[in-house]
């Protein structure tokens, strides 16, 4: 037997099996991982899918971005740009804010009893004075957002509250950072951009499994800086979905009203475009000259008229002239 018969014997015994990709090649996919699910499963699995079958297909690798509305942009950073020039936002966001940093001292403090409050879980429980102490100790962690009292440069707990509470309106997303000691006990926590604090995703695009699987990435530049562990960083949020596309995201109130946000942004510029680029004319002013008045009547006319109505204090003023005929022509009819 020669060698090539030895190799196509070969390739007889063990053909590969190519899958054409077509309308049904996403329902094979799910075909397969259901034969393997049903291989390596213990009892209690769910059935249900919470990502899409193929993973999150993306420019970057290593995250998923929170979806867009149209599909082109980051929705984070989109959200970013619409809570810094929009006034009117602004202007209800650091509302809330304020209203919420009014509880974030003890309430023993206030005379209105205003703030929070340590307490037992059981209400009805008396507190020992070992339950005291601990009380005591759990108000001045969370007063200093940490065990270190000296450091000065650490954000107060108004402060923290402040930052998470406006990137919840934002980005209906919350991301504080947890930092541990080398005996693992929480030691601080502090506030973290929440527009930078991305969805995790393995080299499959799903997001990864296990205890200690890197679950969160911090992205700069479109570049990945730090990785964070479920205890090492907190990520909540207000409105959850069960869309697979979304994930982990939630859904701004923010988003949901950028449609009118930009519509409100064409009018105002619209507005500024008209005093801007002189469109405050409301029409022409068309004199017919007799044929004894002269050019150095009619400029006089003209000096007397800028002057009397030149300004904020001659806006809507009637004019009084003197001709032969006189006609007005409006040219801002709405």
């Amino acid at each position: 037997m020669g060698v090539l018969n030895w190799i196509q014997n070969r390739s007889n015994k063990n053909p590969e099996k190519i899958t054409k990709i077509d309308d049904t090649f996403s329902l094979r996919v799910k075909a397969l991982e259901d034969e393997v699910i049903k291989k390596s499963a213990n009892g209690g699995t769910a059935k249900a899918y919470e990502e899409p079958l193929l993973g999150t297909f993306s420019l970057n690798p290593d995250y998923k971005e929170a979806p867009s509305t149209n599909g082109t942009h980051n929705m984070l950073q989109t959200l970013k740009l619409w809570s810094r020039k929009n006034i009117i936002l602004n202007a209800i966001i650091n509302t809330r804010v304020n209203q919420v940093s009014l509880f974030c001292t003890p309430a023993r403090y206030s005379d209105r009893g205003i703030g929070y409050e340590v307490r037992m879980r059981d209400p009805l429980e008396t507190p020992s004075s070992h339950d005291k102490a601990a009380m005591a100790r759990i108000e001045k962690f969370l007063e200093h957002t940490g065990n270190d009292d000296k450091d000065y440069t650490r954000d107060t707990f108004r402060t923290f509250v402040k930052k998470i509470i406006r990137d919840r309106l934002v980005y209906d997303k919350i991301n504080f950072e947890l930092i541990y000691d080398k005996n693992g006990k929480l030691t601080r926590f502090k506030a973290v951009d929440a527009s930078t604090i991305y969805v995790a995703v393995d080299k499959d695009g799903h997001e990864p499994k296990g205890k200690d699987a890197v679950k969160y990435v911090q992205v700069l530049d479109n570049k990945k800086v730090a990785e964070f562990k479920a205890k090492e960083m907190a990520w909540e949020v207000h409105n959850p979905r069960t869309d697979v596309t979304v994930g982990r995201y939630g859904y701004p109130e923010l988003e949901i009203a950028l449609n009118h946000l930009q519509y409100h942004e064409n009018t105002e510029l619209f507005n500024a475009r008209f005093f801007a680029q002189g469109g405050t004319t409301r029409g022409l002013l068309h004199i017919k000259t007799g044929q004894e008045q002269s050019n150095q009547a009619l400029a006089a006319f003209r000096r007397e008229w800028t002057s009397m109505f030149s300004g904020i204090n001659g806006a809507w003023k009637i004019p009084v002239i003197t001709a032969e005929d006189v006609k007005f022509v409006n040219m801002t009819q709405s």
